[in-house]
């Protein structure tokens, strides 16, 4: 037979994780949905089951695969790309996830929780140069996590939708500083209980600024 093109082992790879992963999710809490137009930095685009009854609130994923290693330790270092990170921020609650073929298991977190972790080694003057940041994914997609993926994904949307938020795609981006860090989600879930007051006030002792929580304080004084 002629030379015919190869299976590279990378296909192969990928081709296993996707299978993996729509065996892991419930199908009563996740339709598995692929990602049509080419893919820019979305493998999957996870879609929330609720009762029953599809919602439309969604998570988009990145899913990587890597051979590793059995080791003492419990986590999983994977070079993450930043423009795939930058892109994957643009939607909120978007998950990176990584197959360890070894372990059978996925690695897993929010895009917004490594983009944090990413910030401090930006360099303080120039460019930022780097094509990739190394995250230790520790979160293993269990049943509990995947309980809590869901849980989250739907009192997020809850969220959002009363923050009215579509108004302004601005603080629409802005919001995912809230939603993965534990002081701004305070904030957050105060704003929406109307607690503007408690807000400013703890803005003023805040030692912490930032854009988004700027935002937040011109968004209390406005209302």
């Amino acid at each position: 037979m002629d030379k015919l093109p190869q299976i590279h082992q990378s296909h192969i790879q990928e081709r296993t994780s996707f299978q993996e992963l729509e065996a892991v999710l419930p199908k009563n809490m996740f339709l598995l949905r692929t990602e049509d137009g080419g893919d820019y930095g979305v493998d999957r685009i996870l879609e929330v089951v609720n009762d029953g009854s599809v919602t439309n609130i969604r998570s988009h994923l990145q899913i990587k695969s890597k051979r590793s290693v059995r080791k003492a330790t419990s986590w999983l270092s994977y070079a993450v790309p930043l423009g795939t990170l930058n892109y994957l921020l643009n939607s909120l609650n978007s998950l990176f996830l990584v197959y360890a073929e070894n372990e059978k298991i996925f690695y897993w977190e929010w895009a917004g929780t490594i983009a944090q972790a990413s910030r401090p080694q930006k360099p303080k003057t120039g460019s930022d140069n780097r094509k990739t940041f190394s995250y230790h994914f520790t979160k293993k997609l269990g049943d509990k996590e995947i309980l809590n993926i869901h849980e989250r994904l739907l009192r997020d949307a809850a969220l959002v939708k009363k923050l009215n938020l579509e108004v302004n795609p601005f603080n629409r981006v802005l919001v995912t500083d809230y939603i993965h860090n534990s002081t701004y989600r305070d904030y957050l879930m105060m704003f929406v209980d109307g607690k503007f007051e408690k807000i400013i006030a703890l803005a003023k002792e805040s030692q912490e600024f930032s854009p988004a929580l700027s935002s937040l304080v011109a968004r209390t004084m406005g209302t």
